[in-house]
């Protein structure tokens, strides 16, 4: 019997989504543009605080340290663990007890060993019954002034102990406009009382062409590897950027300030059409939107890019995460990036078991994979099965 199949995938091109951010404390800057300096400009702008947002700094909590606090609210009985929490620099960590027996997480956020005069937490819903979650709050001060990170934990229990981890669940963030051109910035502090970074906390920007809001901050923050970029090149402009937390209307922040500075560039040349916004990131974090079939960058390594594709006149249609192992801009030498339309549908067959499995890929001439930006589009890629002229089954691909 011989079989073949079609692919009934319609690309369409929808209106253009732009984003309209309100200002949130962006200062637009204050030109000292003086001859014989590095810095051209200077611009400064304000993040605030913002709960329920992903960040990738974890809080270490080993399993084995024994804690012997002074007074403790329940009886020694149960399953009881005892441990620390490790935030920022490790030099202040929170003890803590896990009355797993109850569902009940003790912090001794005053660190005295008095778990009799700080909060309980009770765990929250969840699926397994050998895990335990719990939400709250570790409070600060910033500049003589109080604020909290959210803090999410989960504790995996077994037989003769616990493995836990936790993660910061707030971030500073802030929108401005450099030469026309809107971006959103993000800071993600480790909490040891300073931003650094050039340390552990994370600095983001995202571009109001690129639609995917939380799933690219998730990609650009889980998967940054090497130093932390020294330039932030944006649209054609150079900028070291430095932080620092202050107070703003009574209320903590985190003050950026952009430094635009000269800097030589190379030339990259660029194969494909219909990018609506490239990232490049290494070295340097490079954004550029419509980057056109060239593009002038610092020489730097850049092992990381993404593009999100589009034209004019169409919401963003497509989205590449590539991993350029060797891609690197030096001085003098002009380099190719193979990304970007035209596209095409494949299809790959496999078996399983008695089901015939077929999986959708969106690929460049460069073999890169794209996702379609909506989950659940309209008109998602089909696949028709013949037996000779006779269409014997069908189906749509769903996302995933």
């Amino acid at each position: 019997m011989k079989l073949r199949f079609k692919i009934c995938g319609v690309i369409y091109l929808l209106p253009l989504f732009l984003l309209n951010p309100a200002a949130m404390g962006a200062t637009k800057g204050i030109d000292n543009e003086t001859s014989g300096t590095e810095t051209l400009h200077e611009y400064s702008f304000f993040l605030h605080l913002k709960d329920n947002a992903y960040t990738p700094i974890s809080i270490e909590i080993p399993p084995k340290i024994g804690v012997e606090f002074k007074k403790e609210p329940f009886p020694d009985k149960g399953r009881i663990f005892r441990s620390v929490m490790r935030i920022g620099d490790g030099k202040n960590p929170i003890p803590f007890a896990l009355n797993a027996s109850k569902r009940t997480l003790y912090l001794d956020l005053n660190r005295n060993l008095d778990l009799t005069d700080d909060p309980q937490y009770s765990a929250k819903p969840y699926g397994m019954s050998n895990y335990q979650y719990f939400e709250f709050r570790i409070p600060l001060k910033i500049n003589d002034t109080s604020t909290s990170y959210l803090i999410n934990t989960m504790f995996y229990l077994q037989r003769n102990g616990f493995s836990g981890f936790a993660t910061i669940h707030s971030r500073w963030e802030g929108l401005i406009e450099l030469y026309g051109k809107k971006y959103k910035f993000i800071v993600a502090d480790d909490m040891d009382g300073k931003i650094d970074l050039k340390g552990q906390d994370y600095l983001f920007v995202i571009t109001e062409n690129d639609p995917s809001g939380e799933d690219v901050i998730y990609n650009l923050m889980t998967n940054r590897t090497g130093p932390r970029p020294d330039i932030l090149f944006l649209n054609g402009h150079a900028f070291r950027v430095s932080a620092e937390f202050a107070r703003r209307d009574n209320k903590p922040c985190i003050k950026v300030t952009f430094r635009e500075t000269q800097i030589e560039t190379e030339e990259v040349r660029i194969t494909g059409q219909y990018i609506k916004c490239l990232y490049l990131s290494g070295n340097n974090l490079i954004i550029q939107d419509s980057p056109g079939k060239e593009i002038r960058i610092p020489a730097g390594r850049y092992p990381q890019a993404r593009a999100i594709l589009g034209d004019e006149k169409s919401k963003p249609l497509a989205t590449c995460d590539i991993s350029l192992h060797n891609f690197e801009v030096v001085r003098g030498k002009p380099v190719t990036l193979t990304v970007g339309a035209p596209l095409k549908s494949i299809v790959v067959a496999g078996q399983n078991g008695r089901y015939l499995q077929l999986s959708y890929r969106l690929i460049d001439n460069n073999n890169n994979d794209y996702t379609l930006s909506a989950k659940e589009p309209k008109q998602p890629p089909r696949a028709v099965i013949y037996q000779g002229d006779r269409e014997i089954q069908s189906g749509n691909f769903e996302y995933g």
